[in-house]
């Protein structure tokens, strides 16, 4: 091989040397790249993950809720039905004592003209008189038991028209319930997450669980009848979502004064004001997920909205209200 022939050999072997390190490079930031977002993928499945089994939780709870309101106004109805149903036979049953008291009232005045004619009379017999006399004294006894029978049956219709308005009532409750559950709309305008109610808004919590101790949330609440919501009770939880378990609300509400210490919630009355309420827990919150549930609050009761959940926390980053709401 010549001089020229051996330049020209190291030369290609330096191009393909070169080359060859390149794409070795090239490959090695291609499986990094592939490997980092395998790495992010499976840390959202495992954000995903937990929040859908969070999730799934909630709607069970709401599922055996709805089911008991919606049986609820099944049962109220058919008991309204049955109710109706004594109503209408009682109704008929005091047509036919008032058809049958006038009929035994009208008997006895007749009775009563046709002895006095016979008193008149000189040709009149002692014995008819008598005769006539002992069927109206039955007639009066007749009329005075109708007479009691009637005055029974109107105080048990009464009764009965009074124990329907009873369940009506209490059907149209249930009935707003479900209503408030499957309509009321509930969303975030705000949540401010802090050390302190004066400190910096904090955009992620420490994996020891210090330094959140303050939170504010500002509720937007709509339904298509307002009325249904103003004066109602309802109650606003903040659950570790990696537990299933409602945060203690420790300390003392100056703003609502009423609410007791290691309650796990706030309470508030609807009045078309934007809800604004405050937590104040000092405990770690180690976990890294977390959420707010809104209950209706009836009989002592928390039944949660259907809108009711928002995640306000994942995977330790405090989400931005904008996010929630899409």
């Amino acid at each position: 091989m010549g001089k020229v022939g051996i330049i020209l050999a190291i030369s290609v072997l330096l191009a393909i040397s070169s080359f060859t390190y390149f794409q070795y490079q090239t490959n090695e930031k291609l499986v990094h790249q592939q490997q980092s977002d395998i790495d992010m993928l499976a840390k959202m499945v495992k954000i995903d993950f937990r929040e859908n089994m969070s999730l799934k939780h909630q709607n069970n709870q709401l599922i055996q809720q709805l089911a008991i309101v919606r049986d609820s106004i099944q049962w109220y109805k058919g008991k309204i039905k049955s109710l109706e149903g004594k109503l209408y036979r009682r109704e008929k049953e005091i047509k036919s004592l008032k058809s049958e008291l006038s009929n035994s009232q009208n008997r006895f005045f007749t009775l009563e003209n046709e002895i006095n004619q016979l008193k008149t009379k000189a040709s009149s017999s002692q014995e008819q008189i008598s005769v006539l006399e002992m069927e109206k004294n039955k007639l009066l006894s007749q009329s005075d038991s109708l007479y009691r029978a009637h005055h029974q049956q109107m105080e048990l219709l009464k009764a009965s028209k009074a124990e329907i308005v009873e369940y009506q009532t209490k059907q149209l409750k249930q009935e707003d319930i479900q209503s408030l559950i499957e309509n009321t709309q509930v969303s975030l305008k705000n949540v401010l997450i802090r050390t302190a109610p004066n400190s910096k808004n904090l955009n992620k919590i420490k994996k020891n669980g210090k330094a959140w101790y303050y939170t504010e949330i500002h509720l937007d609440m709509n339904h298509p009848n307002t009325d249904l919501l103003l004066d109602e009770e309802f109650v606003l939880k903040i659950i570790d979502l990696d537990t299933n378990q409602p945060i203690s609300y420790v300390e003392k509400n100056p703003i609502f004064p009423e609410s007791d210490q290691n309650t796990e919630g706030v309470l508030f009355n609807y009045d078309t004001n934007t809800p604004i309420l405050y937590f104040y827990n000092t405990e770690p919150k180690t976990s890294a997920n977390y959420g707010i549930q809104l209950y209706y609050l009836h009989d002592g009761k928390e039944i949660e909205l259907l809108t009711g959940f928002h995640q306000i926390i994942r995977d330790r980053k405090v989400r931005d209200v904008f996010e929630m709401k899409n």
